[in-house]
Parts: C-alpha cells; sequence; structure tokens
C-alpha cells in the first residue's frame, strides 16, 4: 500500500510530530479528550538496541504509529520492548487509522473539524 500522508511532519501543541498519521492520531486522542504523551522517553536494552514508543497514553497503553511496517526491522524491536518492560504496544498502521470523515486539509495539515 502506498501512503498520501506522509507530506507533513511539524510542531502540534509543542510537540515535532515526524508524520501526518502521527499528527493525526494525535489530534484524534484530542477529539476524544484521551490525555498522551508523545515520543516521551527512549528506551535502551541489554543488548544497545534503543526504542522510543510513538505515544503512551493516560490509560498507560504504548502506541506505535506506521504507515508500513517492516516486520523484521520493527516487530522484534517492539517485542523485545513488551516483554522488557511488561507491557503491550498497539500498532496502528495507516489502514487502522481514525476515519478520515471529519478530517479536513489545512496549509497542509489534517484537523479534526471543529478543533484546532
Amino acid at each position: 500500500m502506498t501512503s498520501t500522508f506522509y507530506g507533513y511532519s511539524g510542531f502540534y501543541k509543542g510537540h515535532c510530530l515526524r508524520s501526518s498519521l502521527e499528527y493525526i492520531y494525535a489530534k484524534y486522542l484530542d477529539y476524544k479528550e484521551i490525555s498522551w504523551i508523545y515520543e516521551g522517553k527512549t528506551y535502551t536494552f541489554s543488548n544497545g538496541v534503543r526504542y522510543k514508543p510513538d505515544f503512551l497514553l493516560e490509560t498507560g497503553e504504548y502506541v506505535e504509529i506506521k504507515g508500513t511496517f517492516n516486520f523484521d526491522y520493527d516487530l522484534p524491536k517492539i517485542r523485545q520492548f513488551e516483554s522488557n518492560y511488561a507491557v503491550k504496544v498497539l500498532i496502528l498502521q495507516e489502514k487502522d487509522q481514525p476515519s478520515r470523515e471529519g478530517l479536513v486539509v489545512e496549509k497542509n495539515c489534517f484537523s479534526v473539524s471543529g478543533h484546532t
């Protein structure tokens, strides 16, 4: 699947979001009134591999946003993080993102209708 959402990266609420998908998800969480932290901490495993989850939600759930998912590169890091810290990571790909209904394009950015 080819993504059409990678054109935006920029600041939202003081966070430098790396993709349109992350921007859309952050706006969605705000719309749903779910508190979140973006890339709050980098974890270094005993083998030197580093991992920084995209979002930590107020529920304690970690969320990783991916346009495309590299099972050979991304999944081992996520599984090691889950194992080392006894947590689960929800992996959302572009196809899993909140519906685009209600989203409008403003200055090359996406926003939830009625919310800025």
